[in-house]
């Protein structure tokens, strides 16, 4: 079993990761975030 094989789905965790951290971020960020719940 090769890596190539599972490239695309490797980008796509990997890219949804990113976006996770760059929300999470934000989140923490919030100064109201009794109004996000």
């Amino acid at each position: 079993m090769t890596n190539s094989m599972y490239q695309s789905c490797i980008q796509a965790c990997w890219t949804c990761a990113q976006a996770c951290e760059m929300c999470a971020s934000a989140c923490l960020r919030e100064e109201d975030v009794k109004a996000m719940a």
